[in-house]
């Protein structure tokens, strides 16, 4: 088993890689969900929804649900899409996450986004230049405008 609990002292999965197999005691988890579905488009791969308690291992699950069914198989992907009250269909998308971000840093450092501090300069000499606007920029003419509405 591939997993960072003990025996003997040693995790299992460096007992695992050298080649020692461990037999695994049976522990408590609870299933809330199981949904299993082929993939329409390669009939070898299956794909699984769980919802579960923690302690649960997917990889094993996997393993156990192949061997039930007499046979052999392993995970390709494994995708958490929730912890706790934290759920992947509410995290930021890459453009919110930017705009936080850089929020943040004028808050603390409102000098970063100075036009006048050089950094100007800096991005032609890198061959950034000639017309194209980063995320900095598009963000500090967005303060500059909001200042303006503002005022």
């Amino acid at each position: 088993m591939f997993s960072a609990l003990h025996h003997n002292g040693q995790r299992l999965h460096e007992l695992a890689r050298a080649g020692v197999t461990v037999e695994r005691q049976a522990r408590p988890v609870t299933i809330t969900r199981f949904d299993v579905h082929r993939d329409p488009h390669d009939k070898q791969l299956v794909h699984f929804y769980v919802g579960c308690s923690k302690g649960t291992y997917i990889r094993t699950l996997g393993h156990d649900l192949a061997t039930s069914l007499g046979t052999t198989g392993h995970l390709v992907a494994l995708r958490r899409e929730a912890i706790g009250d934290a759920r992947v269909d509410d995290a930021w998308d890459v453009e919110t996450l930017m705009d936080k971000l850089f929020a943040a840093i004028r808050e603390r450092r409102p000098e970063a986004f100075n036009r006048e501090a050089g950094n100007q300069g800096n991005k032609q000499k890198r061959g950034r230049g000639g017309g194209r606007r980063n995320r900095k920029e598009q963000h500090q003419e967005q303060l500059q405008e909001q200042q303006q509405e503002q005022q």
